[in-house]
């Protein structure tokens, strides 16, 4: 029995099995009333995650340096992990199951006809469309790529969350605390609807000082809403002495004030990484720098950390292989910072020439990917050998011309 029929079997729930149940983890913990999906604040913070994810290169290196021997693999990582998405579109669509449903899944299909690079594609899996189950302490998955079933182990699916539980449960949950906040601001929403609905229900009150039946109450009201509500275009309405109009007020109290869904917002924001000022991109890049050190270096970390595992052999780890995340910081700099760190670079001991081109949006030129070395350091051991192997030069003697003995004096 292969590795595929024994999964197979398993989600059939066979009774031979046991320890087997469904894992509950992606059930949402929200009601729909506070489903994040249906606020526009969380909407927004995750959609502006998403789109700085879309810059996510992830490519393998070997010992410090791209590796020259997965082009292939780079080719999926950087350029189309699948027939049907580009890399940045997968890397986005990542990012925002991330920040959304607290668990990433990716699917990576193998064809070991290729034995020298036999990884095929990768398929970001939603993980609504996911089922899920263990078996004896082992977590099994089985889930549709283009109406065809798929069943796999967690040893080859990649798997990034967030806000994981502890010890043995590594998948992502939803955080409570924040349904609280999104039920008020849910609340605020139906108050508001709820104040307009009303304002064109009931606009006036007419009260009389005698009594009336119900049959003439709604004679009257109906009286009242022909002549003043309807046909009547002056904007002038005539009441005798017997009736009292009154205007109902329905736009103050039914919803909070603007400070107040400010500080909503804002604890929204908070919850998510994120600020006003990446969410309307007006950031400057100290603004950049301190957002991709707390919201999307630690994905880009957990990237790295997976795929290097998932994607890569222990015996290629063993020889310094690994994926590394590459999100050029710079790419928010001004032109003066440019041009420090361009001439920064200059001073280096050893630098590539296309990298300062780069900085100063220029093109790079042939080359220009080799280092170059200045050759004024030089170990201190070997300059004193160098010094000691000269010859030595007498000192002048007094009124001797500094004149090259392989050339003949100049005479007038």
């Amino acid at each position: 029995m292969g590795a595929f029929d024994f999964i197979k079997k398993i989600f059939k729930g066979e009774k031979s099995y046991t320890n087997t149940g469904v894992w509950d983890a992606l059930t949402p913990v929200f009601s729909k009333l506070s489903d994040p999906k249906l606020n526009d604040s969380v909407a927004s913070a995750i959609d502006a995650h998403a789109r700085h994810g879309s810059k996510f290169r992830p490519q393998v290196y070997y010992k410090g340096a791209v590796s020259e021997n997965k082009k292939k693999m780079n080719y999926l990582l950087r350029t189309r992990p699948n027939p049907i998405m580009n890399a940045p579109t997968f890397w986005e669509k990542v990012t925002q199951e991330y920040f959304s449903m607290n668990n990433v899944f990716i699917y990576p299909e193998w064809d070991y006809t290729q034995f020298r690079e036999p990884l095929k594609a990768l398929w970001l899996i939603p993980s609504d469309d996911l089922e899920i189950k263990t078996n004896n302490g082992r977590v099994y998955y089985r889930f549709k790529i283009d109406g065809t079933d798929f069943y796999t182990d967690s040893d080859n699916m990649i798997h990034i969350s967030r806000n994981v539980g502890f010890l043995l449960d590594a998948f992502g949950k939803a955080d409570k605390a924040l349904a609280r906040v999104i039920q008020l601001i849910q609340t605020n929403y139906e108050g508001l609807e709820q104040s307009i609905k009303l304002s064109q229900a009931i606009r006036y009150l007419i009260s009389s000082p005698t009594l009336l039946t119900d049959t003439e109450k709604d004679k009257r009201a109906k009286t009242f809403a022909d002549l003043f509500m309807t046909s009547n275009k002056s904007g002038v309405a005539y009441v005798d002495a017997g009736q009292a109009v009154t205007q109902m007020d329905t736009s103050k109290g039914k919803y909070a004030g603007g400070d107040v869904w400010q500080i909503l917002k804002d604890s929204i924001y908070e919850h998510y990484g994120i600020n006003k000022k990446i969410l309307d991109a007006s950031f400057n890049e100290d603004d950049w720098q301190s957002y991709y050190e707390s919201s999307l270096e630690p994905l880009a970390m957990k990237i790295e950390a997976e795929l290097t595992e998932k994607l890569l052999s222990e015996r290629e780890r063993e020889f310094e292989n690994e994926i590394r995340v590459d999100a050029n910081r710079l790419q928010t700099a001004s032109l003066k910072t440019r041009l420090q760190v361009a001439q920064t670079i200059q001073k280096s001991p050893i630098h590539r020439p296309n990298d300062v081109l780069n900085l100063l949006y220029m093109e790079p030129i042939e080359g220009g990917d080799k280092p170059y070395m200045f050759l004024n350091y030089s170990d201190m051991e070997m300059q004193k050998g160098y010094q000691d192997n000269q010859p030595k030069l007498e000192p002048k003697k007094e009124g001797e011309d500094d004149v090259n003995e392989d050339t003949e004096p100049i005479t007038q």
